[in-house]
């Protein structure tokens, strides 16, 4: 995800949205997903309303911006 949006040409007020499918047994959560971004592992990306949020019974949905330099 971070290697795609680093290498996307984004306008300077997007939202990037990276969808992921809940109840996986790999270690892909909501927390491996959310934290690193919110505790600014990856420079460049701020958190956005929504920050997260449930798509479906199935679905979940991070909600960030890249910042643009």
């Amino acid at each position: 995800f971070v290697e795609l949006s680093n290498s996307s040409n984004l306008p300077k007020e997007n939202r990037t949205i990276m969808v992921y499918k809940k109840g996986r047994k790999d270690g892909v959560n909501r927390d491996s997903i959310f934290m690193p971004f919110k505790e600014q592992v990856y420079k460049g990306f701020k958190l956005k309303a929504p920050m997260l949020c449930s798509i479906s019974e199935e679905l979940s949905a991070c909600v960030m911006c890249k910042e643009i330099e």
